[in-house]
């Protein structure tokens, strides 16, 4: 939890989501900017009921228990979290920085522009609505399979190999 790293972003959207929607977020990590935000989730209205912090050596084993994967940092070029996200099959709201339209795409969650209104709907989108969470997960574990496992890595580099090497019939190759 540091600068750049958008929680303070995602206080504000939550501090808009509509009061019926049931919703807690759990912030994990530790940082500089812990306290403060410990104390701004104390302080305002609204956000101590939807708030929780733990502390997780490993951020990426609590997703299991996630119905969605929230990340809305000021940059970022390939956070690990965001694919093991998507292998725990977990729809994602990500910022549309850096690498991140890489990891997520319409498919697999929402991209959204670092703007609490656009986070805080992109929120409530999926959040209220289960069988798009649903679908949207299969599409992220699928993505994830194809994208970014050791096997899909293994297939996509194959055909890079055969699309630039020229076999020249007599069991030989040239580069």
């Amino acid at each position: 939890m540091r600068r750049g790293k958008g929680q303070d972003l995602l206080l504000d959207a939550v501090a808009e989501l509509p009061e019926d929607l049931a919703l807690t977020v759990v912030l994990t990590g530790d940082g500089p900017l812990r306290p403060w935000l410990e104390a701004r989730v104390g302080r305002e209205e609204g956000l101590a009921e939807r708030v929780v912090f733990r502390h997780s050596a490993d951020p990426a084993a609590l997703l299991p228990a996630a119905d969605l994967q929230l990340h809305v940092t000021r940059a970022d070029t390939m956070p690990a979290v965001v694919a093991h996200g998507l292998a725990a099959g977990i729809p994602a709201v990500v910022s549309r920085v850096g690498g991140l339209p890489e990891i997520v795409t319409r498919e697999t969650g929402r991209l959204v522009p670092l703007d609490p209104s656009a986070i805080a709907e992109g929120i409530v989108e999926l959040a209220g609505d289960a069988g798009l969470r649903e679908r949207l997960g299969r599409a992220a574990r699928a993505r994830f399979l194809e994208r970014f496992e050791a096997g899909g890595w293994a297939v996509r580099l194959r055909e890079v190999y055969d699309g630039v090497v020229d076999h020249d019939g007599a069991g030989t190759t040239a580069l």
